[in-house]
């Protein structure tokens, strides 16, 4: 943030407020609600997260010093029910941006703010730059690949973790596939083992294809097995996801890099 002279960050991928909080909003990360969550990382080192009521009681489980500010949504909560209470039909759809400013000095001209474009709504794009002034609301991009690029150890174990159970999963699903059985069948087997390895593993990679079809299906088909067909197990564990520009132009991670360098001629890797 010294290097780009930037006053506050204001995060609102699922990523990116996961490492700036330790709060991984299952809005953004399962059904893609941007907005719904929004963290923010203040140049002094203040963390906040603003999130809804509904979500308030695992954020607080997951945070540690870091402030939360919560806003009710049009979900009836028992436990936060006030007699007379009355809710948003159409709530403010920049209700979190607004309550997330309540990190920021309260003198706010001129300060330079961080956030990522392709995760903000055109209307909250609009009242970032009617708030900041369209100069001073900047792409942290390419800030944000390079903060990540440095791991931790959790974040290393957690890599060779996921590579690991990938590794038994590819292997034991491998030796159960026999003729007759389908891509539906291989994908429900792979998605079985695959979580019966640990509690922890919270989502798992699909990209298998069978016999001449090498395009992998969303929606698996119920394309039959025969002897001699080729089987392509893809998939695992994730282990470095993002656009296509960030991760072929800007790979964080070292065994993506090597492996480009081998099957990508202009891709240049340097140790």
């Amino acid at each position: 943030m010294d290097k780009d002279n930037l006053d506050a960050l204001i995060l609102t991928s699922g990523d990116a407020a996961f490492y700036a909080t330790g709060y991984a909003s299952r809005d953004l990360y399962k059904n893609g609600q941007t907005g719904g969550t929004v963290a923010v990382v203040t140049k002094n080192g203040r963390a906040g997260i603003v999130v809804s009521e509904f979500a308030r009681r695992t954020a607080k489980m997951a945070v540690d010093g870091v402030e939360i500010i919560f806003y009710p949504t049009w979900i009836y909560i028992e436990d936060y029910a006030i007699e007379g209470m009355e809710k948003e039909v159409q709530p403010d759809l920049n209700k979190t941006y607004k309550l997330a400013l309540q990190f920021l000095p309260e003198k706010k001209e001129n300060l330079r703010i961080g956030v990522q474009p392709s995760y903000l709504t055109p209307y909250a794009w609009q009242f970032l730059t009617d708030t900041f002034n369209e100069k001073n609301v900047v792409d942290i991009k390419q800030l944000l690949i390079e903060a990540r690029a440095i791991k931790t150890p959790w974040e290393i174990e957690v890599l060779r973790e996921a590579a690991r159970y990938s590794e038994l999963t590819m292997n034991k699903v491998a030796k159960a596939i026999v003729p007759g059985m389908t891509e539906a069948d291989v994908l429900q087997l792979f998605n079985t083992t695959a979580f019966s390895w640990s509690p922890d593993i919270i989502d798992v990679a699909n990209a298998h294809t069978i016999g001449e079809n090498f395009t992998p299906s969303f929606i698996p088909p119920h394309t039959r097995i025969n002897r001699g067909d080729i089987i392509r197990l893809d998939g695992g564990n994730v282990i470095e996801q993002g656009t296509p520009e960030e991760i072929f132009v800007s790979p964080t991670q070292e065994r993506t890099r090597q492996f480009f360098s081998r099957y990508l001629p202009e891709f240049t890797y340097n140790i």
